[in-house]
């Protein structure tokens, strides 16, 4: 959290490293590395586990050895990678040494 607002964490994508070193996730705040906003990262409005409108965007941030990075500004349409309602079918995976992360298109 960039201290001026909630991190509103939407969802953790399934799968980390083996040792938990590497952690994806979605959150519609901008986060903050020491007091610093990340840099690309938007103030988002997706709704975990709602329907999804193509207007709306959220950011993928990877946390990592305490810093946190963007990934990829996402649109509330790619809930199905990480929404809580697909965990028993995800869309996307993470490598054993946390270091990719790879979507499956769907159809």
């Amino acid at each position: 959290m960039n201290g001026t607002e909630s991190a509103a964490v939407q969802g953790v994508l399934p799968g980390a490293s083996e040792d938990g070193s590497y952690v994806y996730f979605v959150a519609n705040g901008i986060l903050a590395n020491h007091g610093v906003p990340v840099p690309g990262a938007v103030s988002g409005d997706c709704i975990v586990n709602a329907a999804t409108a193509p207007g709306q965007l959220c950011n993928l941030y990877l946390l990592h050895e305490g810093t946190i990075k963007l990934v990829a500004v996402l649109s509330g349409m790619d809930a199905p990678d990480w929404g809580a309602l697909y965990l028993s079918a995800p869309t996307s995976r993470v490598s054993p040494n946390g270091q990719y992360l790879a979507f499956v298109k769907a159809d």
